[in-house]
């Protein structure tokens, strides 16, 4: 889940980004569209694409290195 605790910018920018990447990110297209079969209400799977795309970030801050869309399958 996403807080309200951050900031409120930062918020904004991941949910305008979700937007962009549930239709262009494979991973999170397939995230969102699993959420919403299963019943959730398309704001909260955008949600969790918000906090798909934050994790996403903070790995790649944290590793320094670029992002990999291909990444699980190199593993």
């Amino acid at each position: 889940p996403v807080s309200k605790m951050g900031s409120s910018t930062a918020r904004r920018l991941l949910y305008l980004g979700s937007w962009t990447a549930f239709r262009k990110n494979l991973d999170c297209a397939n995230l969102y569209e699993r959420l919403v079969e299963k019943g959730n209400p398309p704001k909260k799977a955008l949600v969790a694409v918000m906090a798909k795309l934050a994790r996403q970030m903070f790995g790649v801050v944290k590793n320094n290195e670029p992002y990999q869309i291909k990444f699980a399958e190199n593993a």
